[in-house]
């Protein structure tokens, strides 16, 4: 992989912002969305519902992250 750059912004929430230029990660799993709760699981891993924020440029939520805490990840397009 290239052109993967990791922010992490210390404080209350935690703030990792990922920044993905020109790579594609191919994951597969399954995902449904009833109102703002989304619930997401990747082929072999455990089911996991969070509550999304949705506008037309972000798609956000935060979960709890072991060895970190609630971490809040947000997704622009």
């Amino acid at each position: 992989m290239t052109g993967i750059d990791v922010n992490v912004e210390l404080g209350v929430p935690l703030v990792v912002t990922v920044d993905c230029t020109g790579v594609i990660l191919d994951e597969t799993g399954t995902w449904s969305l009833d109102g703002n709760e989304l619930t997401f699981a990747g082929t072999g891993l455990d089911s996991k519902t969070v509550t999304i924020t949705l506008t037309d440029t972000t798609l956000s939520f935060t979960d709890e992250v072991e060895d970190l805490g609630a971490v809040a990840l947000v997704f622009t397009r």
